[in-house]
């Protein structure tokens, strides 16, 4: 009778408001990865107005602060150079939660659409290059992934339901192949923990992935009649909402993204929502983190009814890569020469990994003494019926992989272009372009187009960017 009465008691004890247990968003728990060497938040809930104290154990610190009248408490802490495994306590007058093996490393976030979330098992149809080689070579206790569910919401909400994993191959297997291949690589390069938090979702526009107020002034931008599953992805803030706002808080080195697919019929509008979703991100991060994004791949669109040789997107590409000169501190991977005139979704994923990673290198690790962008346009110079170009980011020269230099077309008043002989010189760098066609030429374009197979390339392997001289 004692026995049971004590049970009661006991049982009962769990259901008196007021005992309460410290919840932790999903972010925060065991296999995560923190920014080494800054302030980073810990944040979650309890009960209102109590007392919690958090102890790290890479400096064995102790931070005591109050939880709100809602009971929500954040902290601001310090982390040291990269290792670990770590601890971090969490305590108040009724229970501790430890979270275990906690690295201290480079924190990075990918977002996009399909080409950023497709995982080594593809889509059907549409495999991804060397998967298993990619999924073998993935034991890395120090490499931690974590992807976002899919989810919506019409409110801006603060939690997400993924968890923090450690690299293997069944883990890996299902995550981003980007995203592995340059978190895994970065790691490698750079010794230190690494985790990726991955954000993405097929099919999704550049809206999806802003705040309502951020999109407050674009009243052409509205929601579908009814938003479901198969469409929440094209409405606007919905994404934002559920997968990047609760992310907000936790700290990261920088960005990479893979979108665009999504607002090809609209490449005017993306110009301008484009740099506003990165300046809403760094608004809502309090952070001017490096942002680096890849430059869509040919593809010839049969699927919008457009033509391979048509310039639909040529013109998108070219809105991408002027995004540079409004987004700060931002960078963009050329890939004109992997794509698909078939699929939108080109199987080789390493290379655009890897290009993302020579960029990062390159621009906040300090890595300075090889070329990260591939040959980009800088300036022609037009003598009789030759034009010279000259491009930026081929110090040591150029060279076309099929040593036969096309792609390139010139045209003269008439606007007509016509493929140019291109000749490579090396003292000084640049292309020599003729057409018999075009006697006075006035203009160039190089891949200017939705599916072509670019060949140029830099003395590193970097693909050129496609451009052209007109604005017609």
């Amino acid at each position: 009778m004692k026995i049971r009465i004590l049970l009661i008691v006991l049982f009962g004890l769990y259901a008196i408001p007021g005992i309460s247990n410290i919840k932790l968003p999903n972010l925060i728990m065991d296999n995560m990865v923190l920014q080494q060497r800054s302030k980073v938040l810990l944040w979650g809930e309890q009960d209102a107005n109590e007392r919690i104290t958090i102890t790290t154990s890479w400096n064995n610190k102790t931070y005591t602060i109050s939880s709100d009248h809602s009971g929500e408490f954040e902290v601001e802490v310090e982390t040291i150079e990269a290792g670990g495994p770590y601890t971090i306590l969490f305590k108040n007058s009724k229970e501790e939660k430890l979270l275990k093996n906690v690295m201290l490393g480079e924190v990075w976030l990918c977002g996009g659409q399909s080409n950023m979330d497709i995982s080594f098992r593809g889509l059907a149809n549409q495999p991804v290059a060397h998967a298993l080689e990619h999924i073998m070579d993935s034991n890395y206790p120090n490499l931690r992934i974590y992807r976002v569910p899919r989810a919506f919401d019409f409110e801006v909400t603060n939690d997400v339901k993924g968890d923090w994993r450690v690299s293997t191959p069944n883990t890996a297997e299902i995550f981003s192949a980007i995203g592995f291949i340059f978190g895994r690589q970065l790691h490698k390069q750079l010794n230190v923990p690494v985790g990726i938090i991955l954000s993405a979702w097929g099919g999704s526009k550049v809206e999806a992935w802003m705040s309502k107020e951020k999109l407050a002034s674009h009243t052409e931008i509205r929601y579908a009649p009814e938003i479901t599953n198969s469409n929440a992805n094209r409405s606007p803030c919905l994404l934002f909402n559920a997968m990047i706002n609760p992310l907000v808080r936790y700290k990261i080195k920088g960005a990479l993204f893979y979108q665009g697919e999504g607002n090809v019929t609209n490449a005017p509008l993306y110009a301008t929502l484009f740099p506003l979703m990165v300046e809403d991100w760094r608004e809502r991060w309090k952070d001017n983190f490096p942002f680096y994004y890849v430059q869509l791949a040919p593809f010839g669109y049969h699927n919008m009814k457009w033509d391979s040789n048509g310039q639909e997107v040529a013109r998108f590409r070219e809105v991408q890569f002027n995004a540079l000169k409004n987004i700060p501190n931002s960078y963009i991977v050329s890939t004109s020469d992997i794509g698909d005139e078939h699929t939108i979704h080109p199987p080789d994923k390493e290379t655009v990994a890897k290009r993302l990673m020579y960029q990062v290198l390159a621009t906040n690790y300090n890595y300075k003494s090889f070329e990260y962008n591939g040959p980009v346009y800088n300036r022609m110079d037009i003598v009789k019926n030759t034009i010279t170009v000259y491009f930026d980011h081929a110090r040591y020269g150029l060279y076309d992989s099929r040593n036969e230099v096309n792609g390139f077309e010139i045209a003269g008043p008439d606007k007509v272009f016509y493929p140019a002989q291109a000749t490579i010189h090396r003292d000084p760098i640049c292309i020599k372009l003729t057409a018999d066609q075009v006697p006075n030429p006035v203009a160039v374009r190089y891949g200017f187009k939705n599916y072509f197979q670019g060949t140029l390339y830099n003395n590193y392997g970097l693909a050129a960017h496609p451009f052209r001289t007109d604005n017609w």
